[in-house]
C-alpha cells in the first residue's frame, strides 16, 4: 500500500495515541481521508442468494474495472452519480441506476457512504476501528480502518440483518 501522510492524517496519529474514544478517532478519519481520490483494489465475496460469488476489481475516479474473474477481465462499470454505464471492448450500454447492491457498485457504494460520513457508531478492534455507517436508500456499511494511520483496509455492507458484500482493500492510494 502506498502511504501518503497529510498534516490531517498527522492529527489522526495524535488522536489515535492519546486515549481517544473510538468514535471521536472514527471521525477523525473519516474527516481526514480524501476517499473520493483513492485508487485501490478490493477483494469481493459477494453472497447472492446464499450463493457466494468471488471477484476483484480496481477502482480509480468513478470506474470500477474487474479483473477477477477471468471471464469477466475487463468489463469496466462508470459511475456518474446518477446512473452506471457497464463497457468491454469499446462497446458501452447504459444500464441505469443501482438497484440493489452488486460487486460492481460495491466500491462507489462504499466511496459515496464515507464521503459522506454519516458516523452511527464506533469501536476499536485490535489495530484497527470499525466504522459503522448507515447508507443512503438503506443498509449499513462496516469500514475498517488501522489506527496507526487512517487507511481502509476492508469493509462490509450489510441489508436487513444480512452480510451481502465483503471487501477485502489492496494496493489503496490517495
Amino acid at each position: 500500500m502506498k502511504r501518503l501522510i497529510s498534516g490531517a492524517l498527522l492529527t489522526v496519529l495524535v488522536l489515535c495515541s492519546c486515549g481517544v474514544s473510538p468514535t471521536d478517532r472514527g471521525r477523525a478519519i473519516l474527516d481526514a481521508i480524501p476517499i473520493e481520490d483513492c485508487r485501490l483494489v478490493a477483494e469481493i465475496k459477494w453472497d447472492y442468494g446464499g450463493a457466494v460469488h468471488n471477484f476483484v476489481v480496481s477502482y480509480q475516479k468513478g470506474t470500477v474495472t474487474v479483473l477477477e474473474p477471468e471471464a469477466l477481465s475487463g468489463i469496466t462499470a462508470s459511475f456518474d452519480g446518477e446512473g452506471v454505464t457497464l463497457s468491454m471492448s469499446g462497446a458501452e450500454v447504459f444500464a441505469g441506476e443501482l438497484l440493489e447492491i452488486t460487486p460492481a457498485g460495491a466500491v462507489p457504494l462504499y466511496i459515496a457512504t464515507v464521503s459522506r460520513g454519516y458516523l452511527k457508531s464506533a469501536e476499536q478492534s485490535g489495530d484497527e476501528v470499525i466504522l459503522t455507517m448507515d447508507i443512503p436508500g438503506g443498509g449499513e456499511l462496516r469500514g475498517a480502518f488501522t489506527l496507526e494511520d487512517g487507511m481502509p483496509t476492508g469493509a462490509e455492507v450489510w441489508e436487513d440483518g444480512v452480510m451481502k458484500i465483503e471487501m477485502t482493500f489492496k494496493e489503496v492510494e490517495f
